[in-house]
């Protein structure tokens, strides 16, 4: 994917910067221990064998080591995804319960999908009512359906007034005005992919000396993949500093691979597209009044908590 400079000026994905965008020393020690132990696992294969031993490792069920699993597997091969499900149900805390929901929500994988319900029926549903919210509001209406059925899989009563509360709100793929360098300007949501391997310095800050915790290696686009630990690469980014987390993440067909595998790790986000005013008065009359997907959703949601 390619951005213009005109996007990137608005700016069009949503960066964080700061502090914002900076891990904590102990996450970050955490990520470093952990991912280090993850990795070789997923590198070789990633079997059945090592799935066993992934789940039989009790160390991973902490809930410091949640974000560590997530984003590792999010976007890993469907058994990994499952294992990954298995074992947040037994590990405690509030973040494990929203991870089990980020999945229940975003994994395009209905048994995935499930599993991480059947998880959440033992939760409160205060940890994890805000994932579901959100996605009912999803730009891409397929998210918004599948937070809809995890409603109706899950039947949180007492989301009912929240949920009603999202029938009277726009389209979210509506036109809206921001503020950019002063002027307002009318953007609409889009979602995009980048391929995971080839966006290391979009996402992360760039270590040339070396600094910093959870290094890894950039893959030369043109050469077969090495290692994320290989310590002859010749150019490296900090995995503490995060600039650009995805909603989720997908393992897609790549037509012309090159040397890499047919199959490769794609992470989805949601930009902010620049319009005129000419082309969001052309999406609203497209539009108009229409009963649009997201509120079909909300519907949905509404209709299995009356049962």
């Amino acid at each position: 994917m390619f951005l213009g400079t005109d996007s990137l000026k608005l700016p069009a994905l949503p960066f964080d910067f700061g502090p914002a965008c900076q891990s904590e020393e102990k996450h970050a020690r955490t990520l470093e221990t952990y991912s280090a132990v993850l990795r070789p696992s997923l590198r070789f294969g990633g079997g059945a064998m090592e799935r066993t031993g992934f789940l039989l490792n009790f160390d991973w069920v902490r809930a410091e080591t949640v974000p560590t699993r997530e984003q590792m597997l999010m976007g890993a091969d469907a058994d990994w995804r499952m294992a990954l499900v298995q074992q947040l149900t037994f590990t405690p805390g509030v973040e494990a319960s929203r991870s089990l929901a980020r999945r229940a929500v975003f994994d395009l994988n209905p048994e995935i999908r499930k599993a991480a319900m059947d998880a959440l029926c033992k939760r409160p549903v205060s940890e994890y009512s805000q994932v579901l919210l959100d996605g009912l509001r999803y730009p891409w209406p397929t998210i918004a359906e599948q937070a809809a059925q995890a409603v109706a899989g899950l039947q949180p009563k007492e989301m009912r007034s929240s949920i009603e509360k999202l029938l009277v709100l726009p389209d979210p793929n509506a036109a809206t005005p921001r503020k950019v360098d002063g002027r307002e300007v009318l953007v609409v949501p889009q979602l995009v992919r980048v391929n995971h391997l080839k966006s290391c310095l979009l996402c992360h800050q760039r270590s040339a000396q070396r600094e910093g915790l959870v290094l890894g290696g950039v893959p030369d686009w043109d050469q077969p993949l090495s290692p994320y630990d290989d310590p002859n690469g010749s150019t490296r980014v900090r995995a503490d500093v995060v600039y650009l987390r995805q909603d989720f993440s997908v393992i897609q067909e790549v037509a012309q691979p090159g040397p890499w595998s047919h199959e490769q790790r794609f992470d989805f986000f949601v930009r902010s597209r620049r319009v005129t005013p000419e082309e969001a008065t052309s999406l609203s009359s497209q539009t108009g009044d229409r009963d649009y997907p997201q509120r079909q959703a909300v519907r949905s949601a509404l209709r299995a908590l009356s049962r």
